[in-house]
């Protein structure tokens, strides 16, 4: 099996999102958490995360993330039905469900989004546990995605691996953008950890160098250093999860 296939399918759909007053928008929050869970029960996508994009307040561009993940491409156009909605507020009136919408939709502005499909991963499934995740943007040289990926997957997933089964991190997974502006950057690396004082102990040398004792750390990096360099780094904290 190829490296491009060794994770399974999952499809993530990000918005970024610009919320202007975090508790109005925390009300909303709990209204769309009620209409995932319904999505994830009709098997229309698999999980869906909100985060805070620590760092980040009223005057950026975005502060909170929306991660929809579905199991196929088949369904990233399968929106939101009103059966859904009427499943996950079974008490409410038509119009009450309406106003209710519109109360939420108003607590933010989705200023932009991306499809991303999951190349690489070191969990089973998707990850329910990790509390914070550090997103790097990479932007790869033209041609050398494939190169890219061979390098991450036969010595740098190991090393995650390795380095998960020693509570230094509790996820590692790769994601290549599947459509939209790729100047700016073509995959995102994402290290998932369980609090922040597992974040600071984060490093992967003893990793690295305990199940690949031939070959250097220092060399890999540099051959990767050569092929890409990071667009853009963030701390992601979870705010809701509906995971299956």
């Amino acid at each position: 099996m190829s490296y491009a296939m060794q994770a399974q399918t999952v499809i993530g759909v990000v918005e970024y999102i610009k919320s202007d007053d975090d508790e109005l928008f925390l009300d909303a929050e709990k209204v769309w958490h009620k209409i995932n869970e319904e999505r994830l029960n009709e098997h229309t996508i698999v999980g869906w995360v909100l985060y805070k994009v620590m760092n980040k307040s009223t005057d950026d561009a975005y502060n909170y993330v929306a991660l929809t993940l579905y199991d196929s491409f088949t369904k990233l156009d399968n929106g939101i039905s009103e059966q859904v909605v009427r499943r996950a507020f079974p008490a409410a009136g038509t119009k009450e469900r309406g106003e209710m919408l519109h109360r939420a939709e108003a607590a933010f502005q989705v200023v932009s989004s991306g499809v991303f499909h999951r190349r690489l991963s070191c969990n089973t499934g998707l990850d329910k546990q990790s509390e914070y995740y550090l997103i790097r943007e990479i932007r790869v040289k033209p041609g050398k995605s494939h190169e890219y990926l061979k390098i991450k997957s036969e010595y740098f997933e190991p090393a995650y691996r390795e380095a998960i089964s020693e509570q230094k991190r509790s996820a590692w997974s790769l994601w290549e953008k599947w459509a939209g502006n790729m100047k700016d950057f073509q995959y995102v690396d994402v290290n998932g950890y369980l609090n922040l004082a597992q974040l600071e102990q984060a490093g992967i040398s003893e990793n690295f160098s305990k199940i690949q004792p031939d070959k250097a750390l220092e060399t890999k990096s540099t051959q990767l250093a050569a092929l890409c360099k990071p667009s853009n780094t963030e701390l992601w904290k979870v705010v809701s999860r509906v995971v299956d």
